[in-house]
C-alpha cells in the first residue's frame, strides 16, 4: 500500500522486489599449476529479466595466500604472455606491417583490433568506465623473449560514445625495431571490470 508518495519508481520497485545471488565454489583436488581453468555458469531455466554475470575462468595460483586483485590481474596477464594457446574471452585480431630500413633494423608495426561487444563497463553517473590493457611481446624463432610493450586505454564514455565504440571496436598500434629474422608476436588484452582475457599469437618475418 503506497500512500502520499509520488515516487512511482520506488513504489513499483517495492511491489515487484528484486533478488540477487552470488555463487562461489571451492574446487577439490586443485593442482596449483598457474594454468587457466575454464568456468561456465548457466541457468537451467531462463526466467524473464534474469541475467548471469560470471568470469570465464581462473588461474590456479601457486600460493594459498590472499593476494591483491591488481597484482593477481598483473600476474594473469604475464602468464598469458608466455602461454602457447589462444584465448577468446575478448575477441582480438592482430596484424603486422614491416617497413624496411636502408640500413640497420627494420620497423614492425603491430595492429590490434578489439571487438568491444563482450566488454562490460562500470556505470558512474552518466559515464561508462573501463580500462583495457594491451600487452605485446616479441619472441624469436627459438622462443626467446626479445622485446615487449604494454599500453592501457582508459575508457570514460558517454552513452553515445559507447554505442559508437561497440559498433566499431577499439584499435591500438604498437611499434618495434627488430633485426631481420622470424618472430612470433604474442598479444594479450585484459579488461579491468571482469578481467576477461584475449590472447593470440602471430608469426611474422622481418626481411
Amino acid at each position: 500500500y503506497l500512500h502520499n508518495d509520488n515516487d512511482l519508481n520506488a513504489g513499483f520497485g517495492a511491489l515487484v522486489g528484486s533478488q540477487g545471488y552470488i555463487l562461489a565454489f571451492a574446487p577439490t583436488d586443485l593442482k596449483l599449476d598457474r594454468r587457466f581453468h575454464s568456468l561456465k555458469v548457466t541457468l537451467t531455466e531462463r526466467p524473464k529479466g534474469v541475467t548471469v554475470q560470471a568470469r570465464w575462468g581462473y588461474f590456479a595460483s601457486k600460493s594459498s595466500e590472499v593476494v591483491d586483485p591488481a597484482a593477481e590481474a598483473k600476474e594473469e596477464l604475464r602468464e598469458m604472455l608466455t602461454a602457447k594457446y589462444d584465448l577468446r574471452q575478448l575477441p582480438i585480431e592482430v596484424g603486422t606491417q614491416v617497413s624496411k630500413a636502408a640500413t640497420g633494423d627494420a620497423g614492425l608495426s603491430v595492429l590490434i583490433h578489439l571487438d568491444m561487444a563482450p566488454v562490460r563497463f562500470r556505470r558512474e553517473g552518466e559515464r561508462n568506465i573501463d580500462d583495457v590493457t594491451f600487452a605485446s611481446a616479441i619472441f624469436d624463432k627459438s622462443g626467446k623473449y626479445v622485446t615487449g610493450e604494454q599500453k592501457q586505454a582508459h575508457l570514460d564514455l558517454s552513452d553515445a560514445s559507447l554505442r559508437k565504440l561497440l559498433s566499431t571496436g577499439l584499435d591500438i598500434k604498437t611499434s618495434f625495431r627488430l633485426k631481420p629474422g622470424n618472430y612470433t608476436v604474442r598479444e594479450v588484452v585484459m579488461d579491468s571490470e571482469e578481467q576477461r582475457l584475449g590472447a593470440v599469437s602471430h608469426d611474422v618475418e622481418v626481411p
